[in-house]
């Protein structure tokens, strides 16, 4: 385990996965050409999955469970039994739970709240 900004404590393992985040993120926030759209869907995938280590537990944000529908991640289960489903495409879940998109083009079973911003 290390710590990490603000306290959290994660595995170490977890450092490659946050630091490919933080770098697409950065080169979609630069606006030079890169979008939510331009991800591989191998990084999209991590990019989820990460976005959804960061919600998890977050104030005011339901438990949520998401369903890719172009079969590039695996389904995150919800931590609680009372949750949101939301299914599109894996770029789409990663530009929406990183703040980056809207919720524009996601299903879900409930209305979705904005994301909290990424911090």
């Amino acid at each position: 385990m290390v710590e990490w900004r603000a306290g959290r404590r994660r595995p170490i393992r977890d450092i490659p996965r946050a630091r490919l985040t933080e770098v697409v993120l950065h080169h979609i926030d630069l606006d030079v050409g890169y979008a939510v759209a331009d991800m591989t869907s191998t990084v999209a995938e991590q990019v989820v999955l990460e976005a959804l280590g960061r919600l998890r537990g977050a104030p005011d944000f339901p438990a949520i469970e998401v369903r890719p529908t172009d079969g590039q991640a695996t389904a995150v289960p919800a931590d609680a039994s009372d949750h949101v489903t939301v299914s599109g495409s894996t770029a789409q879940l990663a530009g929406w739970l990183t703040g980056r998109t809207t919720s524009a083009g996601l299903d879900a079973d409930d209305p979705l709240p904005p994301v909290p911003a990424w911090t």
